[in-house]
């Protein structure tokens, strides 16, 4: 986790002008569940190679996205078990970015 942090979690916002999008696509845990058995058996196969390594909950990405100035605003289901997730960089520290942020927090909640 810290090394994902610090490699993507510490560029995403600043790679990004506002308003930018980042796509990213792949097998990702939900709400701590992985699924089906083939992602939890490549999950598994990454952890035995290093146990930094593995897939990530897309509930931590959309933390650790919003600590950067950043929104999770669609998590799109894709074939063979994976998934898109689009993130938009927010203006810098604004009453609109903390407003986003919240509204941007129950609509994923809720899904």
């Amino acid at each position: 986790k810290q090394w994902y942090q610090r490699r993507v979690r510490g560029n995403m916002s600043k790679l990004l002008a506002t308003g930018g999008l980042l796509f990213t696509y792949g097998p990702y845990a939900v709400d701590g569940v992985i699924s089906p058995q083939s992602n939890i058996d490549f999950h598994n196969s990454l952890r035995q190679r290093d146990p930094r390594w593995g897939l990530r909950d897309v509930y931590h990405l959309k933390e650790m996205s919003e600590k950067e100035g950043m929104k999770l605003e669609m998590v799109i289901d894709m074939p063979s078990n994976n998934k898109t997730l689009v993130f938009r960089r927010l203006p810098p520290d604004s009453d609109t970015e903390r407003s986003v942020r919240e509204m941007s927090i129950k609509s994923v909640e809720a899904r």
